[in-house]
């Protein structure tokens, strides 16, 4: 009986280190004339919970919010805004094995190319 239970113990040990958390990428300065995306990509087969939120670097404040959204399998989603200063992006209750997620910066009067793009962890 002690075994049985000590192996559960260990079992449940395991499984919770790979339950979904938030992926949040480092913060990145946005200047005039630039826009930012918070883009996330569904690596699965199956349709993926979650939600998107661009966060001032400095106050904290979810500056956008998806609110809950369902990812389809192997599709993509992002959100983002025209903001001056730091943000940063976090992906709610997500993980590195289901998805891929990045802050894209890029200039608002080129051709909409990603000047920085950094990935959350």
């Amino acid at each position: 009986m002690v075994r049985s239970t000590l192996a559960l113990a260990a079992v449940l040990a395991v499984a919770s280190t790979s339950l979904a958390a938030d992926l949040v990428t480092p913060g990145v300065q946005i200047g005039s004339n630039s826009g930012v995306d918070c883009r996330l990509v569904n690596i699965t087969s199956a349709p993926l919970a979650t939600r998107i939120q661009l966060i001032s670097g400095v106050e904290g404040k979810v500056l956008v919010d998806s609110g809950p959204i369902t990812v389809g399998a192997g599709s993509s989603s992002d959100f983002g805004e025209s903001i001056l200063g730091i943000v940063y992006c976090r992906f709610v209750n997500t993980s590195k094995s289901k998805v891929r997620a990045a802050l894209t910066a890029y200039s608002l009067s080129g051709d909409g190319s990603n000047t920085v793009v950094t990935e959350a962890h």
